[in-house]
């Protein structure tokens, strides 16, 4: 059973490599702020979901197929729209 503690929401995906390029993955300063705020996120980081002491991240996207703007395409075709 996953406890609390073991999720965390909108994770940044990689951060180490985003230090490495002098992000920072907490309080951005007013120089890098564009860069923490366009940084890749996750929805959803769950430790241990597939493995023992292992990080799974989990994105996201939700698609009504039903709405005005997908009326006339195929659900296909939206669908890749979408990737």
């Amino acid at each position: 059973m996953l406890s609390p503690s073991r999720i965390r929401w909108e994770v940044m995906i990689n951060p180490a490599s985003m230090r490495a390029n002098g992000t920072k993955t907490h309080a951005p300063s007013a120089s890098s702020s564009s860069n923490f705020l366009n940084a890749d996120r996750g929805d959803l980081l769950v430790r241990g979901f597939w493995e023992k002491s292992t990080d799974t991240i989990i994105d996201v996207r939700v698609t009504n197929l039903d709405s005005k703007s997908y009326k006339n395409l195929p659900a296909k075709k939206a669908l890749e729209q979408q990737k």
